[in-house]
């Protein structure tokens, strides 16, 4: 199911919606990061990423970044989750 408070939005762009209608349609524990969906969508990565940060600022999509344990050199990686509905952060 995919939400039409996300779908019927007026103030986002079209790339937003498909990407995060496209998000909301995938199995939980899916990767959805920016090199992901760069390689299955013809979009750049900097486009998409825009989009990302466009879903994050709507409150769709909250990304938190975890550093990786047992990593030799310190590194992070983002873990994104995402809503039906506009979170009141958003």
């Amino acid at each position: 199911m995919i939400s039409n408070r996300l779908s019927q939005r007026r103030d986002m762009s079209l790339l937003a919606i498909g990407l995060g209608t496209h998000i909301q349609s995938l199995p939980t524990g899916a990767k959805v990061g920016i090199k992901v969906l760069a390689a299955i969508f013809p979009e750049s990565e900097a486009a998409i990423a825009a989009a990302l940060r466009e879903l994050e600022r709507h409150g769709f999509l909250r990304r938190i970044r975890e550093r990786v344990r047992g990593a030799r050199v310190p590194r992070a990686r983002s873990r994104t989750t995402t809503r039906g509905s506009p979170s009141s952060a958003g």
